[in-house]
């Protein structure tokens, strides 16, 4: 068996002939995490995000960030990062992060709007901290419900029925 040497896999053939097939690149690499975020949902008030991020990769994640950004009528109205402390391989976990903005409840801003569309945009490992082995699945979009309309104020009021009769 003269001559090259490879690492891979060697089959043996009839008659004696060797077939040396190189591995593939993937085989020798550590194993990595791929980050994935999605189903999210928003809460009851409208001022938190539900979602669940999911370790899809063959390898552990350590601690990353997730960012939370809102764009409403064309603009940034608010941004924060919220942070994990990891997933291993194959791990799901759900996370509920506040909606940060800029000057105020997120409602009331909401109204404000008055129907303009506002969206939240999740991004996990936004400084690339985690070497993944898919980077293009790391962001969500999510669409905000409309705002609800305020509850009329109910008040019990006492009152007694006359005996007078």
């Amino acid at each position: 068996m003269g001559g090259i040497r490879r690492l891979g896999l060697r089959l043996l053939l009839p008659a004696g002939l060797v077939l040396a097939l190189p591995m593939p690149a993937w085989a020798g690499e550590p194993a990595r995490p791929n980050l994935v975020l999605g189903p999210a949902v928003f809460e009851e008030e409208g001022d938190r995000i539900r979602v669940v991020i999911q370790n899809l990769g063959a390898g552990g994640a350590g601690p990353f960030e997730v960012r939370v950004t809102t764009r409403g009528a064309g603009r940034v109205i608010g941004t924060a990062l919220h942070a994990v402390p990891g997933l291993a391989a194959g791990e799901t976990r759900d996370h509920v992060f506040p909606i940060s903005l800029f000057g105020g409840g997120v409602t009331a801003l909401l109204r404000s709007l008055a129907g303009r569309c506002c969206v939240s945009e999740l991004e996990v490992d936004p400084a690339g901290e985690v070497e993944e082995s898919d980077e293009a699945d790391n962001r969500l979009r999510l669409s905000h419900p409309p705002p609800r309309a305020q509850k009329p104020a109910l008040r019990m009021i006492a009152w007694k029925r006359s005996s007078s009769r």
